[in-house]
């Protein structure tokens, strides 16, 4: 079960960030059948995911958990993901779906990698309640976390990943 897992989500990430030919987008409606095949992850999974998540130099984290109504935030998300693989040849990103269910107490390990907010010396778990975080990462460090509805638009978070990631790729 664990390989299938994994290939399933080598397969999305493969899909979204652009390995596939130009002219072939995927669909939103596949990114859904895709965010499916990958809910119900284990512990183990989520920690696979956030490990490739990390050592990617850029990748972008839905933060799911299948105890709150995500549909319009997976809508936002997908829109983000085409928007970006369709207008961003030079600039490549991972996009990432992971179902953080299992590990909701504390959703490590992604609140254990550096750069994650820290609250009276701790992780700031808080920055995540089930709202469709998206958790913005290069090279291992978080640089940013917000709500998928917060934009307006995927081209809107299309926007801001440039303003996350372009300072980087200059230096």
């Amino acid at each position: 079960m664990m390989k299938f897992l994994t290939q399933i989500v080598a397969l999305i990430c493969s899909v979204i960030c652009g390995c596939t030919p130009q002219n072939e987008l995927p669909s939103a409606e596949a990114l859904y059948q895709s965010f499916d095949a990958t809910r119900g992850m284990s512990e183990n999974a989520v920690a696979i995911a956030v490990e490739n998540a990390a050592n990617s130099q850029r990748a972008v984290v839905f933060v799911y958990v299948d105890w709150a109504f995500m549909r319009p935030q997976l809508d936002r998300f997908a829109e983000f993901a085409i928007a970006w693989q369709s207008n961003n040849e030079n600039l490549r990103i991972g996009f990432h779906f992971i179902d953080f269910t299992e590990v909701c107490n504390d959703y490590r390990p992604l609140t254990s990698l550096p750069g994650w907010p820290m609250r009276n010396e701790r992780p700031d778990v808080g920055r995540i309640g089930g709202y469709g975080e998206v958790v913005w990462i290069a090279d291992g460090r978080v640089v940013h976390i917000q709500t998928a509805l917060d934009f307006a638009s995927g081209s809107e978070m299309a926007t801001l990943t440039h303003s996350i990631f372009d300072p980087l790729e200059k230096r």
